[in-house]
């Protein structure tokens, strides 16, 4: 039983050695091995993205990368709300020095409030 812990254990730290060593490799900028991306011929390739144009657009949705189009996430934009960031009238928001508006008590170096 013990033998068999040890065996997953060194299989566990197996895995962590390989990920930090594909971690230190991405962040080095050392490109992926081959087998993470298979090869897609262009002709594939190009069925593939008209595939997913026809599906997209039987389901209503724009294509978002096709050319001239804004780009949104499909919804519609939230309604404008007059004054609603505004929360100073129309006015610029008055200079504060940040200490009396922010409901911070100054205290003094022994511990008492400020007055």
């Amino acid at each position: 039983r013990c033998a068999e812990e040890e065996a997953r254990w060194a299989e566990e730290e197996a895995r962590w050695a390989e990920d930090d060593a594909r971690r230190e490799a991405e962040a080095a900028g050392a490109p992926l091995p081959e087998e993470s991306f298979p090869e897609v011929a262009p002709s594939e390739q190009d069925e593939i993205e008209a595939e997913v144009a026809e599906i997209l657009r039987e389901a209503g949705v724009e294509d978002p990368e096709a050319p001239g189009e804004p780009e949104t996430d499909g919804r519609d934009p939230a309604p404008e709300t007059p004054g609603a960031l505004d929360t100073h009238g129309g006015e610029p928001a008055p200079e504060t020095s940040g200490a009396e508006d922010s409901g911070v008590t100054e205290r003094s170096a022994d511990g008492d409030a400020g007055r």
